[in-house]
């Protein structure tokens, strides 16, 4: 990986970083909020917190309140949706890196190519006896194992009609 790219790798990561630490930071109310069970969805919930409101919900327990209990859900939601932004968030950079590498690996193959067609071509490979000729040989050879062997061209004759 290049230099530039662990720079500007390292300048995302902070920015990204900076903000999911802000957000935190903006959120502290969220922290002693419960944690969701995770087969609940958000939107039942909603829904859920919608009927607390409402009144068409009655709970067993007198002494809790609806909307207190409608509330502590609404702010379990919102914890949930922010963990899974700093998730979503944070994952980005790893898609980044993900991106630089394959670009960096498809790079290095199309350098490795483009030298194995110099050395092909250089009058050394033409001596079949020459390390240079030896090393196009294994190099072809190695290229074949690893892209297979091309298909056939036209139509094969196999005798039967």
């Amino acid at each position: 990986m290049r230099t530039r790219d662990r720079e500007f790798l390292r300048e995302d990561w902070s920015r990204r970083f900076g903000r999911v630490a802000r957000r935190i930071d903006e959120n502290r109310e969220l922290a002693f909020a419960p944690w969701l069970r995770p087969e609940l969805s958000i939107s039942e919930l909603r829904r859920t917190v919608a009927r607390l409101r409402s009144g068409a919900i009655r709970l067993a327990d007198p002494r809790i309140s609806p909307l207190m209990l409608a509330d502590m859900i609404e702010k379990s939601v919102e914890k949930e949706l922010l963990v899974r932004w700093i998730v979503a968030e944070l994952d980005g950079t790893s898609e980044l890196r993900r991106s630089i590498e394959e670009r960096d690996e498809n790079e290095r193959v199309r350098r490795l190519v483009a030298g194995f067609h110099q050395l092909k071509k250089s009058p050394e490979a033409s001596d079949p006896e020459s390390p240079a000729a030896q090393r196009v040989r294994h190099l072809h050879r190695e290229r074949r194992n690893e892209l297979g062997r091309p298909r056939r061209r036209g139509r094969r004759n196999t005798g039967q009609e």
